[in-house]
């Protein structure tokens, strides 16, 4: 029960089970205080995010230090909201009694780019009122911090390679599938080891499901003759066309985004996936391509649950997907990198050695169900938005694994015998194709990115004119469209420095670096072009 009273100074304050939430006798020096102590050497933040406020006398105190910095607060307990002495817009502030999920506020209200200059306060007498809430909401909020430093470090790694292979599978696909609704069962085969034991299963039931393969998988799959619906492949980089080079039908269904790496097979079918990156957008809409709109996510089995959710209302099983080692077996066998780990092993290197050192030295994270079992810190990364994601009551995992996703019911192989006989399948044909106009097509593209080309240049211009003079239109351009600048993408990094300089006041420096910058991407985008054409 929470005492709310008067303080000497006629402030509100409280106190828990005779346990001070705030000063008794003056609550706004006391968060004065505390500020003062604590935010020396912070800089100009982007974004300020208070957590656990108690009756936020931090959000007043914190205005006369950063009155034009956006400040959002997130409270464990909706009464003491009720009773917040802050003067806060309702849309910037989250409690229990919100309408929207926590995880789906703090996306609503932090921009990937504010990431690298929020600063996060907390009032740590409500925390040690609340513990078990504290610890409840502090996982989400890291979960999401996480899961954007993910995506800078990745759109960082894979930028330029996003641009590449949006340039080289837009004008290479040549057929495009469109699936409306998917009615069978649905299992989705990761490529983790206990993925072996699911094979009979698979083969048994294969004729009653719709079997995704997320291309890791392929593999295991292809050698034990087991024809998938559809393979989904998102990663942009090398080794992602790796898992695809043993695919060889060219009718075989593959589903991607535009800018993951699918090697040469744009012959194949695409199902083409748009995860509403201004790239994606701006090539799909404009070339009357069919695509579906899925959000975009670290992992493929992230995107293959958006995939699901959105073609099927009927039970979806993940198969093989343990997030975690089996002892020192990291992926199933047969997998696509054996032969590049067998091609390094020599006789003072023996293959099992090599093994052993691969799962020590990148599997360090121990599991939560299973002490035996190793995971990564990407896997757990991969773990953590699954257990904060709500996924439907129709998702299952097939059999536990060391890694315990909450939010994913855990099944074996006699329950998903029972799933899939209780549900009426239908052997229509899965999907219909559209055929494109290469030539016509091709031309559109090389408009397309030409336009890119002039707009790029046209920035550069205006850079110097008196339009870009004003704080609030770089900030508009840097901070507010940053997924639709281009720069983002080419070079992310760099595109954070200006970030930093905009918020400096540094003007001069700034122009110049982003010039330079766009000056690097027009070249770059340049000879992509000629490449393709």
């Amino acid at each position: 029960m929470i005492d709310f009273y008067l303080s000497k100074t006629g402030k509100l304050t409280a106190n828990i089970n005779d346990k001070h939430i705030h000063s008794g006798v003056d609550p706004e020096k006391e968060a004065e205080k505390y500020l003062s102590s604590n935010i020396k050497n912070n800089g100009n933040p982007s974004l300020i995010l208070i957590l656990f406020p108690g009756l936020n006398y931090l959000y007043n105190s914190l205005k006369k230090y950063f009155p034009d910095t956006n400040i959002i607060t997130v409270h464990l307990n909706t009464e003491m909201y009720n009773n917040s002495v802050a003067d806060i817009e309702s849309n910037k502030v989250w409690h229990p009694g919100s309408d929207l999920h926590l995880k789906q506020f703090l996306y609503n209200n932090i921009r990937e780019v504010e990431v690298k200059k929020l600063i996060v306060f907390t009032w740590e007498p409500v925390i040690k009122a609340f513990p078990s809430e504290s610890k409840k909401y502090s996982d989400i909020v890291e979960q999401v911090l996480t899961e954007y430093n993910s995506n800078i470090s990745t759109t960082n790694y894979f930028g330029k390679k996003y641009i590449k292979n949006i340039f080289r599978n837009i004008i290479a696909v040549e057929k495009t599938a469109i699936i409306k609704n998917i009615e069978k069962p649905v299992i989705i085969a990761s490529s983790g080891p206990t993925i072996e034991n699911a094979i009979p299963l698979i083969k048994k039931t294969r004729n009653s499901i719709f079997l995704i393969a997320l291309s890791s998988s392929y593999s295991i799959l292809k050698y034990n003759n087991i024809r998938p619906d559809m393979i989904i492949s998102t990663d942009p980089g090398y080794y992602a066309a790796v898992h695809l080079d043993l695919l060889e039908e060219d009718n075989l269904l593959i589903s991607s985004p535009l800018t993951a790496n699918v090697g040469r097979h744009n012959k194949n079918p695409y199902f083409v996936i748009n995860q509403g990156t201004f790239m994606e957008n701006y090539f799909l809409k404009n070339c009357g391509i069919p695509y579906i709109n899925i959000p975009s996510n670290g992992t493929v089995a992230g995107s293959s649950y958006y995939l699901t959710a959105t073609i099927t209302k009927n039970p979806v099983i993940f198969a093989g997907f343990d997030l975690c080692t089996s002892d020192i077996k990291t992926h199933c066998s047969p997998h696509a990198f054996e032969n590049i780990l067998f091609k390094n092993s020599e006789k003072t290197n023996p293959l099992l050695n090599i093994h052993y050192d691969h799962a020590v030295t990148n599997y360090n994270v121990i599991g939560s169900a299973n002490p035996h079992c190793r995971s990564s810190l990407p896997l757990k990364a991969y773990n953590g938005w699954f257990n904060t994601t709500f996924l439907g009551e129709n998702y299952f995992r097939l059999n536990p694994s060391g890694m315990e996703i909450k939010k994913m019911k855990t099944i074996d192989d006699n329950g998903v015998y029972e799933l899939i006989s209780s549900c009426s399948s239908s052997n229509e044909d899965l999907y219909s194709l559209y055929l494109i106009n290469k030539d016509m097509h091709k031309a559109n593209v090389i408009q397309l990115i030409q336009q890119l080309i002039h707009d790029l240049e046209t920035d550069i211009i205006q850079l110097h004119s008196s339009g870009w003079s004003a704080t609030n239109s770089l900030y508009e351009k840097l901070v507010m469209d940053y997924d639709k600048n281009l720069l983002y993408y080419f070079n992310t990094a760099a595109y954070l420095d200006l970030i930093d300089l905009l918020l400096s006041d540094s003007k001069d420096i700034l122009k110049k670096k982003y010039s330079n910058l766009t000056e690097e991407c027009v070249s770059f985008m340049k000879k992509e072009l000629f490449k393709i054409t």
